[in-house]
């Protein structure tokens, strides 16, 4: 089993991709497969271009074929998503997800654009037919904080308790959408579908 996790800023260490490995890391601990696919290894003039031929999209439209759910992290500018992040969900089939679970969480400067990312990528989730997860987490800088070395390079992000406590949520219904797997069976899967429904 194996997860794609799209990181949508295009520069690391990045607040979005923060989210996007402290969801990870609880799925690789339970045996999954985790493909993390980040702009900066994709060419973005065949991204834009749509050049599903180019070997590097290619390779990724494989992994999302592959993949038993997605996961997509991105910074929202100017009250939207970036035109790349979009490109790379809009390069996949039609139906490409279909019945397969999708989690989005986003990060902003502020409240103002806590429902962005909602609004520009519930419609491209929906044509690919995902399962959608609930509303997408949304995290603000003040949340995420930055810290920083004497040199203001940024080192790492510390995660508020209100913040890790929606995104541990929004991954637990997002693991009771995969399919069994040998390190989390039947039962299991019932199980944390049965407390969620709580």
């Amino acid at each position: 089993m194996s997860v794609v996790v799209i990181h949508g800023s295009p520069s690391e260490p990045s607040r979005s991709s923060a989210l996007a490995y402290y969801l990870s890391k609880p799925l690789e601990q339970q045996g999954i497969t985790v493909h993390h696919v980040t702009l900066t290894q994709l060419p973005a003039d065949a991204l834009l271009r749509t050049d599903t031929a180019h070997p590097k999209l290619s390779h990724y439209l494989e992994l999302i074929a592959n993949a038993s759910g997605i996961i997509i992290a991105t910074p929202v500018y100017t009250g939207s998503i970036s035109a790349l992040t979009k490109a790379l969900l809009e390069i996949i089939p039609e139906r490409g997800l279909r019945g397969r679970p999708a989690l989005a969480v986003a990060s902003g400067g502020s409240v103002a654009s806590v429902q962005a990312a909602e609004h520009a990528l519930t419609p491209i989730l929906r044509n690919l037919k995902a399962t959608l997860i609930g509303a997408s987490v949304y995290s603000t800088a003040s949340e995420l904080p930055s810290r920083k070395d004497s040199n203001g390079y940024t080192l790492d992000y510390q995660f508020t308790e209100t913040l890790t406590e929606r995104l541990d949520d929004a991954l637990e219904h997002f693991v009771a959408q995969l399919p069994p797997t040998h390190t989390r069976s039947s039962t299991q899967q019932h199980a944390w579908a049965a407390r969620l429904a709580l």
